[in-house]
Parts: structure tokens; sequence; C-alpha cells
């Protein structure tokens, strides 16, 4: 990286920190179909039809009521991206790949799978030709398992229309293949497809700990048009063996939906917010009515959970991302009647208490990251309410006589050389007697 790049970049991200940030107060462009990455404490914001690149500086508290938030404006940097939207993002190591999109012409958007790297630490953008590239393909899922090594990339569709608001969902090919990449050379190979889904886009995608790939919901052609997959019956793809399985879940039955977010917190529940059904040929939809639902992993059941403070306005197409047990819900479009108003704001979930869920305004990292504490009241037992077996007392007993033998050997002891010791420093002399004679 030239120097002149480097003092340039500095350069930038102090002027937009510190000079914009305490006086215009930089505000991002109202976008949709952004990527986004969690990386310590900054959230990345990628692309969308605005072409912008910003992120937010979560490392300080904050208000999401404040006329000002603590956005960085990166978008000088991502001048090498052609303009983009519906990509997918996937954070390895310190660099971001960013893997497809919807990009120009019908042309372009059939050819080789557009990639490109984000250096977090160098700050630079990179185009990436890899081994055996697939077609590039819009609104497809990629996660990263670091225990493989692999980015698992799935889903998607090829575009055949220049429009994003209307389109005829037979012209477009939905494609079923799952494909790896080794993010290390860059190599793409295919994965299984038995027993697995139908051709989909827009699908949520959770890594378990185990190695299980969860898809949540999407969108698929049907006749013409566009049908919701049933939230009960989910596609698992396991990494570790290259295979497709599908698990049915209990409880609530949410409402099918496509674009919805979906985070994974440390206690083992799926939050999914957002998502629209899939209308006869409006590839946008409206937003369902149970935006916020939550899987439980540990028993696979559904529930829509209680939340006691009021709701953001109703919206679509926005991002989510888990932030400790905070849920970062920005960008998206605010619904006004059937049609979506484009927005850059964001809203804060606090997911801590399983039973009362609520949006908040503040935000503090290190509160974010601490579990809720609960106060547990131990029991109080009376004396003659405690039974103690015949042999444990018996051994207590034991263990209590030996500790006050011990204890009486030492202080005998301890007397002794105490005597010793003040008898030798105050000897009376008798008269006739030397300190020799006493010896």
């Amino acid at each position: 990286m030239h120097l002149k790049t480097i003092l340039y970049t500095l350069c930038s991200l102090w002027l937009n920190k510190f000079i914009i940030g305490n006086s215009l107060a930089f505000v991002p462009f109202s976008d949709v179909g952004i990527s986004t990455v969690l990386m310590n404490s900054t959230i990345y914001y990628i692309a969308g039809f605005s072409n912008q690149m910003v992120y937010l500086d979560i490392s300080n508290p904050f208000k999401t009521s404040d006329s000002s938030l603590p956005w960085v404006n990166l978008t000088q940097l991502s001048q090498i991206l052609p303009p983009n939207s519906f990509s997918t993002a996937t954070l390895v190591g310190r660099k971001i790949f960013l893997i497809g999109g919807l990009y120009g012409n019908d042309s372009y958007n059939k050819s080789n799978l557009i990639f490109y790297s984000f250096d977090t630490k160098n700050q630079t953008w990179n185009q990436i030709f890899t081994i055996n590239p697939p077609a590039n393909r819009i609104s497809a899922t990629s996660i990263y398992n670091p225990k493989t090594g692999n980015i698992y990339f799935f889903g998607g569709r090829f575009n055949s229309s220049t429009t994003t608001t209307t389109s005829d969902a037979s012209s477009m090919n939905y494609p079923l293949d799952m494909i790896i990449l080794n993010p290390t050379n860059y190599q793409w190979s295919k994965g299984s497809s038995f027993n697995g889904p139908s051709g989909r886009d827009d699908q949520a995608v959770i890594l378990l700990p185990s190695g299980l790939i969860l898809y949540i919901g999407g969108r698929s052609p049907n006749n013409g048009g566009y049908i919701n997959p049933s939230m009960t019956e989910l596609y698992v793809y396991d990494t570790n063996n290259d295979t497709w399985t599908t698990k049915t879940t209990k409880g609530y039955n949410p409402s099918p939906r496509g674009s919805a977010q979906a985070v994974l917190t440390d206690d083992g529940r799926i939050i999914v917010y957002g998502g629209v059904n899939g209308g006869a040929s409006n590839l946008l939809g409206l937003p369902v009515n149970d935006v916020l639902v939550v899987l439980d992993t540990e028993d696979f059941s559904w529930s829509q959970p209680s939340v006691s403070t009021t709701p953001p306005p109703l919206s679509r197409y926005q991002t989510v991302t888990l932030v400790g047990y905070y849920v970062i819900v920005a960008f998206g479009q605010i619904m006004s009647g059937v049609n979506g108003i484009s927005t850059s704001n964001v809203y804060i979930l606090d997911a801590k208490n399983r039973s009362d869920y609520k949006w908040i305004t503040d935000f503090n990292l290190k509160e974010a990251k601490t579990p809720l504490q609960t106060n547990t009241t131990v029991p109080q037992t009376s004396a003659t309410n405690i039974t103690i077996p015949q042999a444990a007392a018996s051994n207590i007993g034991l263990i209590i006589g030996i500790v006050i033998g011990i204890v009486i050997i030492i202080a005998i002891g301890s007397a002794f050389l105490w005597y010793r010791y003040f008898r030798s420093k105050h000897v009376i002399l008798i008269s006739g007697d030397s300190v020799e004679n006493l010896k």
C-alpha cells in the first residue's frame, strides 16, 4: 500500500470521525440491499443501491435518539466496487469477503461470481479472481465455519431483469447447489445437494456450534409468482459430513417469510426479525405481522416473545446484527401503506430477558455483553429439619476430634517453647552463683 494512499485514508477517517462528527454530523444514505459484518466493536455496512460503505463505532456509549450517531464514512475506500446490492458478506480473520449481488446490467449479472475482499487492517478493497467460480447470483447466503475453514455459499437467484421492483419469477433460475469456498487458496468446490431444499433466495442462515447450518424461511418461484417455505420445517446442512436433513419444529407457527434476518445468542436462542411475504409478482413483498419470533435450539420450539416497549415502525429489508444480547436493527424501508420509504435509522432490541424483550435507545457495549443477573434466594432451613446420616455424623465427629487434638498439641508445644525462651531471658542470680553455674 503506497504511503500516499495510507495518508489519504487516515486523513479521511480523521475528518469523518472528528470534524464531520462534531459539526455536520454525518448520516449515511437511506438504503436497502446492504450487507453487514460485525468485527470487534465495529459494525460495517457495505454497498446497497447507494454503493456506500460506513461503519458504526460501538466502542463508546451512544443513544439512538441522538441527532448524531457514531457513524464513520468509508465510501471513499469502496469506489473500486461496482454499484451493487443484495450481496452477501462474510468475515474471515480480518478480511471481509463480499460475494455476489446485483451488479449493473443483465450480462454482468450472469457472468462469473463477483468477489471482493476488504482488509480491515489496511483499509483496502481488492477484487479476487477465484478458481472454478460459479455463476453470479443475488440474495444468496454465505457463512464461514472456522472449524472446517470454509465458506458455505447457498441459494440466491440469477437475475434476468434490470428492474428490482417487479419481475416474473418464471424468468429467473434458482440454483440448487451448495458451493464451498476455501478462503486460503480461493478455490470453489461443490457440496451435496441430495435431500436439499428447492431453489430459493432471501433465506436467513445460522451456524450452530455443532457445525450444522440452519436455513430459515426464504422465497421460491411458484407458478409465475413466489411462495415462502414453511417456518416449521427447516433445512439443515451438516458441514462435518456434507449431508442435508430436515428439522421439524414445535410450538408457535411463525408466518412464512423471506428476507428475514437471524442471529444466535450465547444461550442458544435464534432471534428472527423482519421478513416479507412473497407477493404474486412483487419482488419486495409486504412485511409479516409477527416480525419478531424466537427459536430455542434446545428443543427447537418457536415462540413469539413478549415485548414490553413500543416497537419500531413496521419495515422490510433491514439489517440485523447481534452484539452481546443486544440486537442492532438498521437501514431498510419503513412501510407507508404498500410502499416503503428507505431509512438509515438504528434501533436496539434488548434480548437479555427471555420473558421480557425491550426496545431501548441507550447502547453500552459492556452492558450489552453482560448476561441478565437473576436474584436467587437460598431457602432457610431450621436445624430441626436437618437430618444427618449416622455414618456421616460419625465421620464429622472424628474429623472434629482430630482437629481439636492437633490444636491442643500445637498450643502445648507453643507454651513450652515460650516458657524456655522466657526462662533463658529472665534468670535471677542468687548470691554465690554465676551464670555459668546455672547453665
